[in-house]
């Protein structure tokens, strides 16, 4: 999948897609537990809660506030080819 680059740190909302087919199940997992508890950005700030939902072979999720952390653990991850993600202002 094509992740999308450029990502501006102070955007209001973010929301992602995975095909599932395309992760390991350790993967989605930690993606998951991530999702459900996720880390501090450098300047302390949690992003706001996860929602997500399966809608087929896809796994689909959206935020108030992404602020970067979640494209960094991606990176971490080794995810970020894995993963769509995308910012609007």
């Amino acid at each position: 999948m094509k992740t999308r680059q450029g990502f501006v740190s102070n955007s209001s909302s973010s929301s992602f897609i995975i095909k599932l087919s395309d992760i390991t199940e350790q993967q989605h997992i930690d993606i998951l537990n991530y999702l459900d508890n996720p880390t501090p950005n450098k300047k302390g700030w949690q992003d706001c809660k996860w929602h997500y939902k399966y809608d087929g072979e896809f796994l689909k999720g959206d935020t108030c506030m992404n602020n970067g952390v979640f494209e960094e653990w991606l990176k971490k991850n080794k995810l970020s080819d894995k993963v769509e993600v995308e910012e609007s202002y």
